[in-house]
């Protein structure tokens, strides 16, 4: 509660004078002599000790308040002549002084119309009364110099603790005024507090922002996300933030050479670029990357932001340093998926090409193998031809699929005939310096894979541990039947309960780091040095396991100690086995003799001499177009009705779809046979609406030819038969 003063508490009484305290001291000392004079009349023989003691702690207490009474006037001739000398300073605000025990000793006009407003305090004479400054203000609204309201115990905390202080008030005896700044802070070397009061005028509001901009940004450079630190002409560390001390580690302080917590490749190169801006002031901005000698992976990007005045000897660059890390790794990723993008469109276009060649070679094995048969001492090598052949069809569909232009095809596999395809390839793959070991569990049962993807998860694991194993070692492949009888946690995934195959690739390499491993999978990781590998291959691996629904384990229990990779794909029951597309060309042979005039348009030479001689084989008369814009000019010129077209898609100036249409028009109900070496998806959209539309891909043997023709030639009877119902042959 506030404390009311009155008058006589305010007003200092008259001052005593020396003669006057005397003459009471000589009163008091005279009744002390009387009493002594009667106590002796009394017979008492103690009179004259008693005497002499009163007279002497009576004079003591005289001079000891004399000597206190001095000590404050001096004080306060002291205080008034520091008031003096600085009158100009203080002319135009309030103040007050607090002394040592926190009273008030002195106030001005100013400052007793603002916290006095009814009681009359005489003018330059000290109060003589116990108040304290912060009862004053128990009435007025206190706010610090963020305008936060404040209370006046947390003000007197900070008073105690600091020895100083600035805060704005309110004060209820001005309601209505701009509030003022009071700031209290050390007046002299005896311990006295000057209270100064004054108003919020605009410069001392502009003062305010400043000072809370300033804060607000030495808030911001402690707090930010990234390195802040100021050095020297020597680059000497001056000053850093929390982000820069934990990226310039514990070793080093304000005092150590800034450029020692860096890479020692990289130290040259920022040495060089923190002199330039000390050298000439009008180096343009730019920033450089350079890698940290407590985490070569960690790479920084350094930014000088000020260098004002920097060619003086005493001036201070101020550097950022950004950790640029992941941008970096973005940026690496990003710009190997443009390549591999590229890749992926040149490898379409090869693999376009490449499968007219196969189709030509695989088609003119078929002829020959109808002259040379089994016995014939040319069937071997024939036979070789054309398994090779479609070895490498298998690749270019694998380009395709590459590329986004073909999907897989998941068939029904048995790996043990996978791998006896591929061990020959797997034993050049590894190397002489690798052992080889494959073993296989009994009644393993098939899984639904597609074949070339299936080939190339296998390729890839042994590639990779063939790379783990640069001094040699073995590698071992295993396969065995795995019944999981409740779900079981794999990695991040939870694989079903039921019948699987598993496949374990062991290697004993340099193995895997623990902090590797939950990241083995990820796409462009890797490893190895710059330019061995794109860190896509386990990442393949793992894709094309997800696909077929199975699920991939690695296990590595340290460096040096090799790795295991072990898949499980989900066994195929024997009821759900369906043939495949290979088991077909092992069924008695069909009668695919006919008859009928057909229209054949290919720009591909080998193909078409190919594709003619094969149908004429077969009993049916043939009309060659090397070209789409040949194809419609006989169209024009030929009054026989064609009973069958089969045009090659992809053809330059006029396509195959313009082909179709122009033959429709002619023809309405004729059938059609599209060839082509991309799939059935990237012609559908412009003939998805037309009846007895037929696809066949390249490269085809003359058994598929002679099929999908008789097929297509018979289907005019068969008004249901539509383009989406047809196997892709």
């Amino acid at each position: 509660m506030k404390r009311v003063l009155s008058k006589s508490e305010n007003t200092r009484p008259a001052k005593h004078s020396y003669w006057h305290d005397l003459l009471v001291l000589m009163g008091v000392i005279s009744l002390c002599l009387a009493v002594g004079f009667f106590l002796h009349l009394e017979g008492t023989k103690y009179a004259v000790i008693f005497v002499v003691i009163a007279s002497v702690f009576l004079g003591g207490l005289f001079f000891l308040f004399q000597n206190r009474r001095l000590s404050r006037e001096l004080s306060q001739i002291q205080c008034e002549l520091l008031l003096h000398n600085k009158q100009e300073e203080f002319f135009e605000f309030s103040f007050a002084l607090e002394n040592t025990k926190g009273q008030l000793e002195f106030v001005n006009d100013r400052f007793r119309e603002l916290f006095f407003p009814v009681i009359e305090v005489l003018q330059r004479n000290i109060p003589n009364y116990e108040h304290r400054p912060f009862d004053l203000l128990e009435d007025s609204e206190v706010y610090d110099l963020d305008l936060k309201t404040v209370s006046l115990e947390e003000l007197q905390a900070r008073l105690d603790r600091e020895g100083q202080l600035e805060f704005l008030i309110q004060s209820s005896h001005q309601l209505g005024h701009p509030r003022m700044l009071m700031r209290v802070s050390p007046f002299d070397d005896r311990g006295t507090l000057i209270w100064s009061c004054l108003p919020e005028s605009k410069e001392s509001q502009k003062y305010y922002n400043s000072r809370k901009r300033l804060d607000f940004l030495n808030e911001f450079m402690e707090n930010a996300p990234f390195g802040l630190f100021s050095c020297n002409f020597d680059l000497i560390l001056q000053e850093m933030n929390p982000s820069a001390r934990e990226a310039f580690g514990e070793f080093y302080a304000k005092g150590s050479s800034c450029i020692e917590a860096f890479h020692p490749e990289d130290q040259t190169k920022l040495e060089d670029y923190l002199k330039q801006f000390f050298e000439d002031k009008n180096v343009p901005a730019h920033s450089i990357d350079v890698r940290m000698k407590n985490s070569m992976e960690t790479v920084f990007s350094i930014n000088v932001l000020r260098s004002v005045d920097s060619q003086k000897r005493d001036a201070e660059l101020l550097v950022s340093m950004t950790d640029v890390t992941e941008r970096m790794r973005l940026e690496s990723q990003f710009t190997q998926s443009q390549k591999m993008q590229a890749v992926g469109q040149l490898a379409g276009g090869v693999a376009h090409d490449f499968n007219n060649m196969l189709t030509a070679i695989i088609g003119f094995c078929d002829l020959l193998l109808l002259r040379h048969r089994p016995g014939d001492a040319s069937f071997v090598d024939t036979m070789q031809i054309k398994q090779n052949a479609n070895r490498a069809a298998g690749l270019v569909r694998q380009l395709l699929a590459f590329s986004r232009r073909e999907e897989v095809e998941p068939r029904n596999l048995n790996i043990v005939d996978i791998f006896s395809e591929i061990s020959s390839l797997l034993n050049r793959l590894i190397g002489d310096n690798i052992e080889l070991d494959v073993l296989h569990g009994r009644d393993l049962g098939r899984v639904k894979f597609d074949q070339v993807q299936f080939e190339q998860m296998i390729i890839n694991l042994a590639v990779n541990a063939r790379d783990a194993m640069p001094q040699g070692g073995r590698l071992s492949i295993q396969t065995d039947q795995f019944t999981a009888k409740k779900p079981y946690p794999i990695r991040d995934e939870i694989m079903p309960a039921g019948d699987y195959i598993s496949i374990s690739v062991a290697d004993t390499g340099i193995g895997i780091t623990k902090e590797n491993l939950s990241k083995i999978f990820d796409p462009f990781f890797t490893t190895k040095d710059v330019g061995e590998g794109t860190g896509l291959g386990l990442s393949m691996v793992f894709g094309a396991v997800r696909q077929a629904k199975g699920y991939i384990y690695v296990h590595s229990s340290g460096e040096n100690k090799g790795t295991t990779f072990v898949i499980y794909l989900p066994k195929i029951d024997a009821s759900e086995e369906e043939m495949d597309d290979t088991l077909l060309e092992d069924i008695a042979e069909q009668d695919n003799t006919g008859g009928g005039s057909i229209l054949l348009v290919e720009d591909e030479d080998a193909v078409r001499l190919f594709a003619a001689r094969a149908l004429r084989s077969k009993g049916y008369r043939v009309t060659e177009a090397r070209s789409g814009e040949v194809a419609l000019t006989l169209l024009e010129e030929q009054e026989e009705k064609f009973d069958l077209l089969v045009t090659d898609m992809m053809m330059p100036k006029v396509s195959g779809v313009e082909v179709i249409h122009v033959t429709r028009q002619r023809f309405p109900e004729i059938p059609v046979i599209c060839i082509s070496g991309y799939t059935r998806e990237t012609v559908a959209a412009d003939l998805s609406n037309l009846a007895h539309i037929y696809f066949l891909p390249k490269p085809f043997s003359l058994k598929q030819l002679a099929t999908r023709v008789k097929e297509a030639v018979d289907s005019v009877e068969t008004p249901d038969d539509d383009y989406k119902n047809l196997p892709l042959g």
